[in-house]
């Protein structure tokens, strides 16, 4: 391949080791390599592998993970007023985001431009747990979705999804609705997704919400009846990872005050049943603040989970301080109380702390410290380093 071809090639590479103590006083140590490569090439398309190699404490083996792995390639030139709305393909394993979707995928994935105010998506594959090493197409989704934008801006998009599990597949209508409304009072944007059951003639998944700005003030309301992400649930909170939940309710609203000095608050409330016994509910709490300024940013919040599982109550503060133009400072930590309904009882405590630092324009260096304590870990400790590497 010629150089001209190659717009942007990036390779980040992690390694980190650690050493844990389970419950019963065994002694473990652990080895995570990750890479990523991303190639971008001048027509548009792109190559991205993110591969993982462990001796993971779940397994207690070696394992290959590839997280991601996809080849993708546009097609059309675009549109005299949204040249960059170009038809694009993808294969491979892709992180998907349509409908109320938001996991890893292995299948096939378009976008196809029929003008610049609409489009079709097609998607058909299997979906993935991240964790396992193993391909299989046990669990898969098709679907076909149709996009308008008007000239207010709003966007409306419907069709029809299949799903195909290890019990009898599904028949899903999903539609969603986006509106700015400029011109009245708090500029109200109203987004609203609903996706419906057609076998069982009853709503699957809900999501309403509503973002307001006045000035230097920014309120965002939400309701949402969804079934949370497995691949999202990975990036919540450490300890929030280590309470297993079903499909939720969930009811909220953060305000956002805006200057030279950045306040946020915000507040959620969830419900959930159990998936083994309908008769059982779990609700969740959570309220969280931020401070923010030009160098640091200092996040406390609380969340309290009563559920058919037990309860627990987690602390926590996520502190990050811009030293430098090239010198990131991060400290997190929380601590919390669990109690399960099978006698166990304990305190769970994480901690991380870490330096992220520009060595020079086109490398960057992340190195983090990390530990914590819980029923299923009696010292797990970890030290992270992150190598990346661009270049054009």
């Amino acid at each position: 391949m010629s150089e001209s071809a190659i717009a942007l090639v990036s390779i980040q590479n992690t390694v980190s080791g650690g050493y844990y103590r389970d419950i019963s006083k065994g002694k473990h140590s652990t080895l995570f390599y990750n890479m990523k490569l991303n190639q971008l090439q001048d027509n548009g398309s792109e190559i991205y592998l993110d591969l993982g190699i462990n001796n993971s404490y779940v397994q207690e083996e070696w394992g290959t993970y590839p997280y991601q792995a996809y080849y993708s390639f546009v097609y059309g030139d675009g549109f005299d007023s949204e040249p960059q709305y170009r038809s694009k393909v993808q294969f491979g394993r892709i992180f998907l985001s349509e409908a109320f979707c938001a996991d890893i995928f292995d299948g096939a994935h378009l976008n196809h431009y029929i003008s610049s105010t609409r489009w079709v998506t097609i998607f058909a594959g299997g979906l993935h747990i991240p964790e396992e090493m193993k391909t299989d197409f046990d669990n898969t989704l098709y679907g076909a979705i149709i996009s308008n934008k008007f000239s207010n801006g709003s966007i409306v998009k419907a069709g029809p999804l299949y799903e195909d599990g290890l019990t009898n597949g599904r028949t899903l209508g999903h539609v969603m609705f986006m509106a700015p409304f400029e011109t009245i009072p708090w500029s109200p944007t109203v987004l609203v997704k609903e996706q419906y059951d057609f076998d069982s003639s009853k709503n699957d998944q809900f999501l309403a919400e509503v973002d307001l700005v006045k000035e230097q003030v920014g309120v965002d309301l939400f309701f949402s009846d969804i079934v949370p992400s497995n691949t999202l649930l990975r990036k919540r909170r450490a300890i929030y990872e280590i309470v297993a939940i079903s499909k939720q309710k969930n009811v909220g609203a953060t305000v956002d005050l805006r200057g030279d000095i950045d306040v946020a608050l915000s507040g959620s409330l969830a419900s959930f049943d159990s998936l083994a016994k309908n008769s059982e509910r779990g609700y969740e709490l959570e309220l969280a603040t931020g401070y923010y300024t030009r160098n640091l940013s200092v996040k406390p919040y609380v969340m309290y989970t009563d559920s058919f599982g037990g309860t627990v109550w987690d602390f926590g503060v996520e502190n990050s301080y811009k030293l430098s133009d090239i010198i990131d400072i991060i400290l997190n930590g929380s601590v919390a109380k669990i109690e399960k309904i099978n006698g166990i009882e304990g305190w769970a405590l994480h901690a991380r702390s870490g330096i992220d630092y520009r060595l020079e324009r086109y490398w960057k260096t992340l190195v983090a410290l990390e530990a914590e304590r819980n029923y299923r870990f009696d010292v797990d400790a970890r030290a992270v380093v992150y190598l990346t590497h661009y270049y054009y």
